[in-house]
């Protein structure tokens, strides 16, 4: 599988990405993992800092969910997926940076926005069991 590069801005709940085109700075400790948004140093957003992750989870368009792989820019290896429920406790939650798609409901007693599951499917198929590269850019609200 090829990197993507993606900018990302992370939160204690969410974060924001987009495609990279220029050079990116690198964490303080390259081998300390990150298990969610809330363990990122503020510095990683003043200094946007790049950091390597496998997305896990496609929530909606805008919104994905990553595990951060430390040292995977020395060793290369993409890891397994998490074939399990109930991973907020080991992943980031990233949004996508100025993206905004229609939100998918989040229960049955919801419906999805138009478009959603359409929006949805276009961010799997770019990005889902893949490995990113996420600059934090900032805190999202």
């Amino acid at each position: 599988m090829s990197r993507r590069q993606l900018l990302i801005g992370g939160s204690l709940a969410t974060a924001a990405m987009l495609v990279a085109l220029s050079t990116t700075r690198r964490p303080a400790n390259p081998f300390v993992r990150l298990e969610t948004v809330g363990m990122v140093p503020k510095s990683y957003f003043d200094d946007h800092v790049s950091i390597y992750g496998f997305v896990e989870r496609v929530m909606d368009g805008d919104t994905i969910r990553i595990r951060h792989v430390p040292g995977y820019s020395f060793t290369g290896q993409t890891p397994e997926p998490l074939n399990k429920r109930g991973i907020s406790d080991e992943t980031l939650l990233i949004r996508l940076y100025g993206v905004d798609c229609p939100e998918v409901a989040k229960n049955k007693s919801q419906t999805s926005q138009p478009f959603a599951e359409t929006a949805k499917e276009f961010t799997r198929n770019l990005v889902y069991h893949r490995m990113v590269q996420v600059t934090f850019l900032r805190r999202d609200r």
